[in-house]
């Protein structure tokens, strides 16, 4: 709706809103693994079977 009134398109809203925020002193990036550690740590007791990294694509030689 903001957008809207301001006559711009929501992508450039979302822009605009984005740039302001990574330009502000306050900004700090976020720990990802903080962030997990306190949502699914060990004394939340949250167990994640996480299946093995694997892929059917063959390995690019850039030396060939």
């Amino acid at each position: 709706m903001r957008a809207a009134k301001t006559g711009v398109s929501l992508e450039a809203y979302v822009r605009h809103i984005l740039q302001k925020a990574s330009l502000a002193n306050e900004f700090t990036s976020a720990d990802i693994a903080q962030i997990a550690e306190k949502y699914f740590g060990q004394e939340h007791e949250v167990a994640l079977d996480l299946p093995e990294l694997s892929t059917k694509r063959q390995a690019v030689d850039f030396d060939a």
